[in-house]
């Protein structure tokens, strides 16, 4: 397997990653979309494959708390405009952010603190109304627009791509009781408890939500919920277009968008609620059903919006060095995250392979009709 990868033709493919949410170089937020550019054999203009912990735009750690920030907006406008002009496609993989705690105190989320560096910003929206224009892909996800992004840029990029956020978030965690969890950020359960009579009651799996305007709510298994996970739902059509599951369950961060009808909603997650779940989400505005992924992949551009953390996979980077490796993934789930494992290999895995296979296809298509025209 991995022979067949090494004799594989790579494919130059020049993308932009933007990823300012780096604690270490372990870069979690997208080492998985790195791991399937290197599956597939997608390598940069210099013929080298990408790697995770170089290859990027965004913060970069160093030794000794000491660190680096290179993202787009050090870059000048100028810059900016010739860089469009050389890649490809651009995944906005986090944009959240470093924050002070987890740097400095390595208190990881627990508690909220002063940023470091983060949040959409101009210039990053510079650069995709440069995509845009120049019908580039674009692929943007969970968490690109909302705090720490300014109102302002965040209503810009609503406006770019048709898009419109609640202000809601959610998470779901396989246990809410804090004796035996230390998964559940401080922030929410302090924030939880100001808000309901100082009690945070919990025990099993549940789902978390909470609003810009600090609203935070709980849906715990049974008393609230049906399914404790959020279950990912594509209609035959699409899941037999990119080749992904119809059902599938998700077991991690997602915030609520609504889209214009000039995009395609390709798969939504659904929230099975009980009529005392039920009535807690509609009491706050919070939709059963809302989309997963929003595509616009048409003739006057091609976006797509994840709103789940899709690129932060537990998947060993190892494994992509191997050729045809997705048939061996049932031998590799890890029992402790097998439900995000299989997430990655069952629907991620599928969809982002057609999405970069029919748009590398175009561009060699249009290629070979540009040099057909000139001779």
């Amino acid at each position: 397997m991995w022979i067949a990868w090494l004799f594989t033709p790579k494919k130059v493919f020049n993308v932009v990653i933007v990823d300012k949410t780096v604690l270490n170089t372990k870069c979690t937020e997208h080492c998985s979309f790195t791991w399937i550019l290197d599956n597939q054999r997608y390598c940069k203009p210099d013929k080298d494959l990408y790697s995770v912990p170089k290859d990027y735009y965004g913060f970069f750690p160093k030794e000794d708390e000491k660190y680096a920030i290179h993202g787009l907006e050090v870059l000048s406008y100028p810059q900016l405009d010739s860089l469009v002009n050389v890649v490809d496609m651009t995944y906005f993989t986090d944009t959240y952010g470093i924050y002070y705690n987890e740097w400095y105190l390595h208190h990881d989320e627990k508690e909220r603190s002063h940023i470091i560096y983060g949040g959409m910003n101009e210039k990053d929206l510079y650069f995709m109304r440069g995509m845009k224009n120049n019908k580039k892909l674009i692929l943007t996800e969970f968490n690109d627009i909302e705090s720490p992004t300014s109102g302002s840029v965040r209503k810009q990029f609503e406006e770019m791509f048709g898009l419109k956020w609640t202000g809601w978030v959610g998470r779901y965690f396989d246990q809410l009781d804090t004796l035996r969890t230390d998964e559940i950020p401080e922030w929410l359960i302090h924030g939880y408890m100001q808000q309901h009579d100082n009690k945070w009651s919990f025990s099993g799996p549940g789902i978390a939500f909470v609003n810009d305007d600090n609203r935070i709510e709980v849906l715990e298994h049974d008393q609230d919920l049906k399914s404790s996970v959020p279950i990912i739902e594509t209609p035959e059509k699409w899941a037999s277009y990119y080749s992904m599951v119809s059902e599938m369950k998700y077991p991690y961060w997602f915030d609520i968008m609504h889209t214009s009808q000039d995009n395609d909603v390709v798969s939504e997650i659904s929230i099975k609620t009980t009529v005392r779940g039920d009535s807690i989400m509609s009491k706050n505005g919070i939709p059963s059903r809302f989309p997963a992924v929003i595509a616009h992949d048409k003739e006057d551009y091609k976006f797509y919006y994840f709103t789940g953390d899709f690129a932060d996979n537990p998947i060993d980077p190892g494994l992509s060095d191997y050729r045809g490796i997705i048939s061996l993934r049932w031998f590799l789930y890890n029992k402790h995250n097998a439900e995000r494992e299989s997430f990655f290999w069952e629907y991620y895995l599928p969809m982002m392979q057609k999405i970069l296979t029919d748009y590398y296809s175009g561009i060699q298509h249009k290629k070979f009709i540009q040099v057909e025209t000139n001779k």
